[in-house]
């Protein structure tokens, strides 16, 4: 994610000045047009603060370090945003803020991917035990592959937030499917579908409060298909299957 506009503004307000004559100077952060404010824990008497340069007037032992303090509280708030960028966050001001105060659920949420290869672990393991068909396994695999290449073309980074989808994630990853990867409708409802399998495993172990696809529907084209011809069924009869599977599904079919 590009920055587009950062902030940092340190605020003094003579109408909260407490009994013991000093004020709070309070933090706030301005970031892609969102804001958030939080206290730096440090108070100034209203007529030492200088407002233009944004610290405490004189070179007092005090004011040297309320002033070394709020340098530091603005290097913090970078290296916040730089980690919090490698981590696929979409940032705004309210996630810098919770950053800055160490809220751990913010920080240790599950990632989109993360998820998503757990999922992937534990449907190889059911593929294993027969529990599912390799081709199931196959599709989930390849809706992985296509979930990594949208987030790498609309976003330009390889995971994301748990917390940070919504319905228009949803809307415009069926979009990609569509334009971008050149799918038909019925094609793309497979992805979608298992894409919304993992949101529900999210959903469950409550790594997500509100359902993205609550208002999105996933719908099928209705095809009418063609009767085979009878070589077409007699190929099917004569074709060598590679698995029993595969097999007794043939044979299903031609005994309807």
């Amino acid at each position: 994610m590009k920055r587009r506009s950062f902030a940092t503004t340190f605020c003094v307000s003579p109408s909260r000045t407490r009994r013991n004559g000093l004020s709070p100077i309070n933090l706030t952060i301005s970031y892609n047009g969102s804001r958030a404010t939080m206290s730096t824990g440090r108070q100034v008497k209203f007529e030492d603060w200088d407002n233009k340069r944004q610290r405490v007037r004189g070179s007092s032992d005090e004011a040297n370090a309320i002033n070394d303090h709020l340098q530091l509280l603005r290097t913090r708030l970078y290296d916040k945003e730089n980690e919090l960028l490698e981590r696929g966050y979409i940032v705004n001001a309210n996630i810098l803020r919770d950053a800055m105060l160490d809220r751990i659920d913010t920080l240790q949420a599950k990632s989109l991917m993360q998820l998503f290869r757990e999922y992937l672990a534990d449907r190889k393991s059911d593929m294993e035990c027969g529990k599912i068909a390799k081709d199931t396994y196959t599709n989930i695999e390849r809706a992985y592959e296509l979930v990594l290449m949208y987030l790498k073309h609309r976003y330009k980074r390889s995971d994301m937030a748990l917390l940070e989808l919504n319905h228009s994630f949803i809307a415009s990853f069926h979009t990609f499917l569509l334009n971008n990867r050149k799918m038909k409708q019925n094609t793309s409802v497979k992805s979608l579908r298992i894409l919304k399998q993992v949101i529900n495993v999210a959903l469950a172990d409550r790594h997500l409060t509100t359902n993205p696809f609550a208002k999105f529907k996933i719908q099928r084209e209705v095809v009418e298909r063609d009767f085979l011809t009878h070589d077409e069924l007699e190929c099917i009869i004569n074709h060598s299957f590679s698995t029993s599977r595969l097999e007794q599904a043939r044979d299903v079919f031609i005994l309807k």
